[in-house]
């Protein structure tokens, strides 16, 4: 619903047809790495509006990310195999290395003698593995940021150490998110708002993404059985878009679907 809300809106402003493709696809997606941390201070994690919630958010990123990868492919092919064929390969693939990964790491593991190096050789086989899977899919021809979604979602049932995730969390929230945001900062112009109906447009769109997205997750709540504060927990929840949308976003303008002018 949120997507159709955004494609309509952007389509009623006048924007191109591709650029509104583009805003439902980013009015559809959440942010898993803003959401996840507020659940785990709060408690909330491991309860069943928190199952819930996670669920969604994911599903939400998964969904507007296939949606991108599918317009990218449309408007500028770079796949190495037909479209028909490109998805449930990518579907093969996904429980090939679901089901492989684990082994390489219980094979890996056997071969360090030493326990202390055990935690260190563990990290490296993940990082390879990760950097491994994003170029295998980058090969088949998703875009790398989608591949990366993608790579994460494989290793998601191999990390059980919580040391080894909090490392990789160092690692990513320590390095390459900042790093991601100094780029996107450098390329952000802000003398854009000083025309009014830029202005406009981007008050109309934020405020129809944000009522969208609290509704339908109310309303979703409501209809599954939850309280209304649940409802309004989970509504509130799938409201925040940050990393994911600014992927979808970047990765467009890089491609030409959006315009910077």
């Amino acid at each position: 619903v949120p997507a159709l809300i955004g494609f309509g809106l952007a389509a009623a402003l006048g924007i191109e047809i591709q650029a509104a493709a583009v805003i439902g696809i980013i009015f559809m997606s959440s942010s898993v790495a803003v959401v996840l941390p507020i659940l785990e201070s709060t408690g909330m994690l491991h309860s069943r509006i928190g199952n819930t919630i996670i669920g969604i958010t994911v599903l939400e990123d998964l969904a507007s990310l296939l949606l991108l990868s599918l317009l990218l492919q449309s408007f500028q092919t770079v796949a190495t195999v037909p479209l028909w064929i490109l998805y449930p390969l990518l579907g093969v693939l996904l429980l090939v290395f679901r089901w492989l990964v684990p082994r390489i790491r219980l094979i890996v593991g056997r071969h360090t003698p030493v326990e202390s190096q055990l935690f260190q050789q563990d990290l490296r086989v993940i990082l390879s593995i990760l950097i491994g899977t994003v170029l295998v899919f980058e090969l088949i021809g998703l875009h790398a940021i989608i591949g990366a979604f993608f790579a994460g979602l494989v290793l998601s049932d191999s990390i059980r150490s919580e040391t080894l995730r909090h490392k990789l969390q160092s690692i990513s929230y320590g390095l390459f998110v900042p790093v991601f945001f100094i780029l996107l900062g450098t390329q952000a112009d802000l003398s854009v708002f000083t025309a009014t109906h830029v202005l406009w447009i981007t008050l109309a769109i934020t405020a129809a993404s944000i009522t969208s997205k609290f509704l339908t997750g109310y309303i979703g709540g409501r209809l599954t059985g939850l309280s209304s504060q649940q409802a309004g927990i989970l509504g509130i929840a799938t409201t925040p878009q940050l990393s994911t949308s600014l992927a979808a976003a970047i990765t467009s303008v890089e491609v030409g679907l959006l315009s910077i002018q």
